[in-house]
């Protein structure tokens, strides 16, 4: 007879955390607030309701979903990420809002690359309490570091005035002004992005398929997100590289985060009405302390490792076809770009998951 995981304990009214748990909550559920209000104000839900009726219900529920972790055992650090993810989209929202004060336009699309970087972290471990191998780290040092610090290059060599009109008043920081260099590293920072999304699905599917089958219930959320998440970055890399356009990939990217949040409303909602079932919530074993950081990765014991069995040899079958892709994407990517196609950056949209994570289209 197979054991079962051990039930998830009730949610407690009380932050099991820090009292910074309570402020984190707060200013992510005000900063929530705020872009609601905003896109309201934008008319967003009657000229882009597809969009926004995804969008902003994953969010909302994103955060019910991190007030409850942060209430349960063990999944202090989850619900961290949960609200990073919130309260991050929110400001870049915010400064898509208002790219004409301060430093909004400058800063949003730096900040921009740390929302995939948390939602990617978060499909990693969820729910359980830490990551569970040496790739996993890192891959998300390349979303965490890599990323915004290649960003970062190709704006500082960057003019305003490039951007072709629109931007006149708005601040802008350029330290070595060269438009080929800075063409160059926003095309690499396209390249390492879907690189990077494409190996993180891989290690997700890595991970689903060495987990107990107790546990992969639980990871349903995950593998749904995931898929979505891969359809987005195949047919974007697609539209890219040869500029059609199928289908608006946003909604896609939108249910992945809804997915996720709504999974653990779902299950603290079953388990108030029937009780700790077989499988349930609850990460092995329960570690979170009161001083761990949101980004805390650690090393995996030998027990926690993935087994060297038959799926993993498929998924990693699988994952070397999806690498391969992404380098064929980003190599027709440079091939055909001529002095009129080559994907100049451009001022970035409002943001969303994972797409757009830079100044123009596509990953």
């Amino acid at each position: 007879m197979q054991a079962s995981a051990p039930a998830i304990p009730r949610a407690t009214s009380r932050f099991g955390g820090h009292a910074l748990d309570a402020v984190l909550f707060a200013v992510a559920a005000i900063l929530l607030l705020a872009d609601l209000t905003m896109a309201t104000a934008s008319r967003a839900w009657t000229e882009t309701p597809a969009y926004a009726f995804t969008y902003y219900p994953g969010l909302i529920a994103l955060v019910l979903a991190a007030g409850i972790s942060l209430r349960i055992p063990g999944q202090l650090v989850n619900g961290r990420l949960m609200l990073g993810i919130v309260a991050v989209a929110a400001v870049v929202d915010q400064l898509a809002f208002a790219p004409d004060v301060g430093p909004a336009f400058f800063l949003q699309g730096i900040l921009y690359n740390f929302v995939p970087a948390l939602f990617a972290h978060l499909l990693l471990r969820w729910p359980e309490d830490r990551l569970q191998t040496r790739p996993q780290r890192w891959i998300l040092w390349v979303f965490y570091l890599v990323l915004p610090l290649l960003t970062f290059g190709w704006q500082v060599t960057w003019k305003l005035e490039w951007f072709g009109g629109g931007t006149d008043g708005w601040w802008w920081l350029t330290l070595a002004p060269d438009e080929a260099l800075s063409t160059g590293i926003y095309v690499a920072w396209e390249i390492v992005t879907l690189l990077a999304v494409a190996t993180a699905l891989v290690l997700i599917a890595l991970r689903i398929a060495a987990a107990p089958r107790e546990r992969r219930r639980l990871l349903v959320p995950v593998a749904i997100a995931a898929a979505l998440l891969g359809i987005t970055v195949l047919v974007s890399g697609l539209q890219a590289v040869f500029g059609f356009f199928w289908f608006d990939t946003e909604i896609l990217q939108n249910l992945a985060i809804l997915a996720v949040g709504g999974a653990v409303l779902v299950e603290d909602w079953l388990t108030s009405r029937s009780g700790p079932r077989s499988g349930a919530l609850r990460p092995r074993p329960a570690t979170d302390r009161p001083t761990e950081a949101i980004a805390e990765v650690r090393d995996s014991s030998p027990s926690s490792a993935l087994p060297v069995v038959g799926p993993r040899a498929l998924w990693l079958a699988i994952g070397a076809v999806l690498v391969a892709a992404a380098v064929l994407l980003g190599a027709l990517r440079l091939a055909t770009a001529s002095d009129d196609s080559v994907p100049h950056p451009e001022p970035q949209p409002a943001p969303q998951l994972p797409e757009d994570m830079g100044p123009a289209p596509g990953i």
